[in-house]
């Protein structure tokens, strides 16, 4: 996914538990998606953010 920071980085979030870290996502009723927990990078731009309902918001 591109940075929601931004950045210009393109950011890729593991959701295979064989490659840690990693998250779980849910498909909402509406279509959009959600991730938990909330994803800190902790290299390039490090960004913390949330992603609930498709929607990136920075922490």
């Amino acid at each position: 996914m591109n940075c929601p920071d931004h950045c210009g980085e393109v950011r890729r979030i593991s959701l295979s538990e064989a490659i840690p870290p990693a998250w779980k996502f849910r498909a909402e009723a509406d279509g959009t998606i959600s991730l938990f927990p909330s994803v800190h990078l902790t290299s390039g731009c490090r960004v913390h953010f949330v992603l609930r309902h498709s929607k990136a918001y920075v922490i």
